[in-house]
């Protein structure tokens, strides 16, 4: 209820509320009623928190493999991945020491660049393994570069490039295992044939939690230092192709 004197009101009608402050006459909404958060809604937060902070550090260790280049919903669809993998856990990941790791595998196939997806443009398939000791293997299959890459207009020469990064402190920390670059001469046929290739590492460091392989192309209109690289937002394939918890 308002009451109004000397012209002015004061009081609640429906959801304004009127004051008088100085002679002037001052209407404001009404405030709601705060809702306390349940303890389900305050572990939905954290645990969306925690995702987002590991979609932050894939994003940055990761970064000479997407250069930037990528859509601009790169962070929201690779924080729902990380929510994904663990959702296959039933232990809060504020309630175990190794987070969600036991389900990182699904983060295997990731497409850093929405707008460019990686089996569109390489058309052969790495093998990447991780052994009970601690030894990981990246098994690049023999492979025709003018026939099992797409090759771009004006593009003479091309890098494929892998990275290996290595997780600990609950993703809080990253170390650099190996980058391999494979160079492809579009203009020498035999230098287009390769064959088998394993690249080795030996994971030591026994705080490693976690161990991702990513993998782009980089296509240059020449070789050398004069070449001009031509890759953007539109051609720029970068995947995850191996996503791995260390074994206890």
């Amino acid at each position: 209820m308002a009451i109004e004197k000397n012209n002015l009101m004061s009081g609640q009608v429906g959801n304004l509320v009127k004051r008088n402050v100085g002679g002037l006459q001052v209407v404001q909404t009404k405030p709601f009623r705060k809702v306390r958060p349940t303890t389900e809604m305050k572990r939905v937060s954290k645990d969306f928190g925690y995702a987002s902070s590991v979609a932050k550090a894939l994003r940055n260790a990761f970064f000479d493999v997407h250069r930037g280049w990528h859509d601009d919903l790169l962070h929201s669809r690779l924080t729902k991945q990380v929510i994904n993998c663990m959702r296959c856990n039933p232990i809060s990941p504020r309630q175990q020491d190794n987070h969600y790791l036991a389900s990182v595998g699904r983060l295997q196939g990731f497409q850093f660049n929405g707008y460019c997806h990686h089996h569109d443009y390489v058309f052969l398939e790495p093998m990447v393994e991780l052994s009970r000791f601690r030894k990981l293997r990246v098994r690049m299959p023999e492979f025709d570069g003018s026939k099992h890459l797409h090759i771009p207009k004006n593009c003479f020469w091309l890098e494929i490039q892998i990275d290996i990064k290595a997780f600990h402190s609950n993703f809080k920390d990253y170390e650099t295992l190996g980058t391999h670059i494979l160079e492809v001469d579009l203009l020498q046929e035999a230098d287009n044939l390769f064959k088998q290739r394993v690249f080795s590492h030996d994971i030591l460091n026994e705080q490693v939690e976690a161990v991702f392989v990513a993998m782009t192309v980089f296509y240059y209109d020449q070789k050398g230092n004069r070449g001009k690289l031509l890759n953007d937002r539109g051609l720029h394939p970068a995947a995850l192709i191996g996503a791995f918890v260390m074994p206890r």
